[in-house]
């Protein structure tokens, strides 16, 4: 694909000023970019080459473009990991860390993203996670913006009720990325995933 194809193609998903840079990212990498379908356990994800497959990012399609652009730059973190010190690092690692942080220097200005989630992604980059739900403020911030907002088990209190696939439960403790939840009235714990959509149940 030329640069001005891959910029056609990424303009649909992420704040037009970022376009021009990510473009020419992916116009000087062997990556592939696939778009997917919405994935309840992850936002994006990335894969080394592995038999007649290069590298590969997904980012989920249903994402606002500020949600996309910054689960994409977390992969093509993920990428330049691969590429500069191969898979003998921690996935989420310093090397990582550092990765990603320089490629989001050029993006972190106003005329990328409004103020209020410009704010939160600067705090947030100053020790990024492996995912933007282990900070609620920011997934919070970002959730405002999606076309029709929805609720996810991050938005509910502790303690709190919430159905999930026609099952209600209980939220209670966070384990990094997954709450552990009391499913009921059968008294089961399971582990969900923060960003799994949920409903508010009022008792």
């Amino acid at each position: 694909m030329s640069k001005e194809e891959i910029a056609d193609f990424l303009s649909k998903f992420i704040p037009q000023q970022a376009v021009h840079y990510l473009a020419d990212f992916f116009f000087q990498s062997p990556l592939m970019l696939k778009v997917t379908r919405s994935r309840l356990s992850k936002y994006g994800d990335y894969r080394a080459p592995f038999g007649n497959h290069g590298h590969r990012i997904s980012v989920n399609g249903d994402l606002n473009p500020y949600a996309f652009l910054l689960t994409l730059v977390h992969e093509l973190a993920h990428y330049k990991v691969q590429v500069n010190h191969g898979s003998q690092v921690k996935p989420h690692g310093k090397e990582w860390k550092n990765e990603f942080k320089n490629l989001m220097m050029p993006l972190l200005n106003s005329e990328v993203f409004p103020a209020e989630v410009l704010k939160q992604i600067r705090t947030y980059m100053l020790n990024p996670k492996a995912s933007t739900c282990s900070d609620p403020v920011l997934f919070a911030v970002l959730n405002k913006f999606n076309k029709n907002p929805v609720t996810y088990l991050t938005d509910i209190e502790y303690g709190k009720p919430f159905a999930f696939k026609g099952r209600v439960y209980k939220r209670l403790e966070k384990r990094r990325t997954r709450f552990k939840c009391m499913q009921l009235p059968e008294n089961k714990y399971v582990l969900i995933n923060g960003v799994a959509e949920v409903q508010k149940i009022k008792f």
